[in-house]
């Protein structure tokens, strides 16, 4: 994984444009065939779960990457020239990896929590309170739409009814976001 992945889970977009395709199988709403009415607002808050994807597998490669270290036996000392490979040992080439990807995860990191930090300053000035907990707990919490629910007290079908609103609601303080940066 390279530091300018264009993978559609980093930039938040999907094929359809809106970053659904960013969240887990268990996270996606049912879209029904509409479009939706807040496309800016769903790419948004959807870069977080896809920088949180990215995080969790890269932290995957990481584990991967330091389990590899400790199995490489120690190499020979005899001389070895082979120009058309890297002549690097398997340790030196595996550390720098780890290091690389310590690097990345640290700043994707630093990223979420910026992301997730502005993402709840926009959330707080929802007019409703269920909004601003409804969003809350799918986006910055990532949770399924069940937990959503079942926290909120109420039925799935409703947490994705004042899910609708939120966004629409959230779309225009984006907006309002986005005019003032202008």
């Amino acid at each position: 994984m390279g530091k300018n992945m264009e993978s559609k889970n980093c930039h938040g977009l999907s094929a359809r444009g809106d970053g659904s395709d960013m969240l887990p199988a268990e996270m996606q709403g049912k879209n029904d065939g509409k479009k939706n009415s807040w496309p800016m607002a769903s790419e948004y808050l959807g870069r977080i779960c896809g920088t949180k994807q990215s995080i969790d597998s890269k932290q995957v490669e990481l584990k991967s990457c330091q389990d590899l270290l400790e199995s490489i036996q120690s190499c020979g000392f005899e001389e070895h020239f082979n120009a058309s490979r890297n002549t690097d040992p398997p340790f030196v080439i595996y550390m720098n990896k780890v290091v690389d990807l310590e690097v990345e995860i640290e700043n994707d990191i630093a990223a979420l929590a910026n992301m997730k930090c502005k993402a709840a300053q926009m959330i707080d000035r929802l007019p409703s309170r269920n909004e601003r907990v409804v969003l809350r707990y799918r986006y910055l919490m990532l949770q399924p739409w069940r937990t959503v629910a079942e926290r909120m007290g109420c039925s799935k079908r409703w947490a994705l009814r004042i899910h609708d609103q939120a966004m629409e609601n959230f779309e225009k303080i984006l907006q309002e976001e986005m005019d003032s940066e202008n």
